[in-house]
């Protein structure tokens, strides 16, 4: 129990130190937590790169991936029950729901990763949205760092399994004699 409470002390300094000082920059967290919400950012996303096959295969792979995610989440949430940061004032709009692991994180890191691995060139603007994402999820003290760190791995684990997973479907609708 010592070493509960004494992480959990931790855990609300690292957050204090993360929340940022500039009204700017508190904002820009803001912003970013808001636009991920439901996974608005990653919808658009898709639907800007639906032009190009490449980018939409990516794009279908990335939703397949943050939708798998974000329920993988919601269900962890509710078995872990975990409180969010009550000692740190949030920025916006407070939730009430588990904070054990972020959602937002989860879904940001499962669609970055299954659209990377699908078109790599993505991963240039999608990996730092996602990290951007779990930033703002501590920044806006919705999130213990342990949380987003929780999400960003369940999200990088199954966006990398819904990519395996469409590359079978693929492979097994494949006609005969085609390599």
């Amino acid at each position: 129990m010592p070493s509960l409470i004494a992480g959990r002390v931790l855990e609300t300094v690292l957050l204090h130190g993360l929340r940022p000082g500039r009204r700017s920059t508190r904002r820009t967290a803001r912003v970013v937590s808001e636009v991920t919400r439901g996974g608005r950012l990653w919808f658009g996303i898709t639907a800007a790169g639906a032009a190009a096959p490449h980018t939409r295969a990516a794009g279908r792979d990335g939703v397949a991936a943050w939708t798998l995610a974000s329920g993988a989440a919601f269900g962890i949430k509710s078995l872990v029950q975990r409180r969010r940061p009550v000692l740190v004032r949030t920025i916006g709009a407070s939730t009430s729901s588990s904070s054990m692991p972020s959602s937002h994180t989860a879904g940001a890191f499962a669609y970055a990763t299954a659209a990377t691995l699908r078109a790599p060139a993505m991963g240039v603007v999608l990996v730092p949205l996602a990290v951007a994402t779990g930033w703002s999820r501590a920044a806006t003290a919705r999130h213990f760092p342990t949380d987003v760190a929780a999400g960003a791995v369940l999200g990088v684990v199954v966006g990398a399994c819904a990519h395996r997973a469409a590359d079978a479907w693929a492979a097994r609708e494949a006609p005969a004699g085609t390599d």
